[in-house]
């Protein structure tokens, strides 16, 4: 039962991982070295799902004077959050 639980965990994990990458907030470690890694891993990747949604919120309710001022289109702004947010 218990490697069942762990398999699960693991591609639920995989899938936070790959919606929004946290590794470098979490450091070298891998969560599975760390009972509470993976509720650590579930808080960041929330985390950085609300700020992402918080700065698509800030930009879309810019008007489009004020989007084309600094060089965006309006279908463009999910696209340069994940990418501003990636190099951070």
């Amino acid at each position: 039962m218990e490697n069942v639980i762990s398999n699960d965990r693991a591609k639920i994990l995989a899938n936070l991982v790959a919606l929004d990458p946290v590794q470098t907030e979490l450091g070298s470690r891998p969560a599975g070295d760390n009972p509470f890694g993976f509720l650590r891993t579930l808080m960041v990747a929330i985390k950085r799902r609300s700020q992402r949604n918080g700065a698509i919120g800030e930009l879309a309710s810019l008007s489009n004077w004020q989007l084309t001022d600094i060089g965006l289109e309006r279908h463009e702004i999910p696209a340069v959050v994940d990418r501003l947010m990636k190099s951070a």
